[in-house]
């Protein structure tokens, strides 16, 4: 590959700034996708982990894309920042939505419900669990589920996906009740 020496060298910059600022959150980025080209994925996960862990608006899409080269190792990763954080939260629910990514959705509905045990209610793991109940084709789950986090706040996004549910589950009064509903919340630019 031609452009190895070019990533090695941004590597050894990468390094030096570290040093001189620890914190920079951009420095993992750009280490993850150097590690990423390099093919070294193991330092690539550790590296978008670590932006993850130093930027709260880190893009944790490009992360997700670079944990789904070696799931086994990423997985564990989680699993170990969660339990060494002493802000576990975070990570839990990174491993959630790695779950998700990765289509263990069984795994994801374990790890959604260890969250809410641990940490209490809130509405988005309700959205987000209907998901994976109903990949899982448990629909009556991802209804009951999404009806929670509706209760405050029944948003365009919330009714489609409901009125989803409920065509899938095969009741098709309520799945167009809420797709009507939706047509009237529809926000612009949908």
């Amino acid at each position: 590959f031609p452009y190895t020496t070019l990533f090695r060298s941004a590597l050894e910059i990468l390094d030096k700034c570290q040093k001189y600022d620890a914190d920079y959150a951009e420095i993992y980025r750009f280490k993850m996708q150097a590690y990423e080209k390099l093919g070294e994925t193991s330092k690539a996960i550790d590296a978008g982990l670590d932006w993850f862990d130093k930027d709260d608006d880190a893009n944790t899409e490009s992360i997700l894309k670079v944990l789904t080269k070696r799931p086994n190792y990423a997985e564990a990763s989680l699993k170990s920042r969660a339990k060494k954080s002493e802000s576990p939260f975070q990570w839990k629910e990174f491993l959630c939505q790695f779950y998700e990514t990765t289509h263990k959705y069984a795994e994801a509905v374990n790890a959604y419900d260890d969250l809410e045990a641990e940490f209490g209610h809130y509405d988005k793991i309700n959205f987000y669990r209907s998901a994976c109940s109903s990949e899982l084709g448990l629909n009556e789950l991802a209804i009951a589920d999404i009806s929670k986090a509706m209760e405050k706040d029944p948003s365009w996004r919330s009714l489609c996906q409901r009125g989803d549910y409920y065509r899938l589950s095969g009741d098709i009064d309520a799945a167009i009740a809420d797709f009507t509903a939706a047509i009237e919340e529809i926000p612009d630019g949908a």
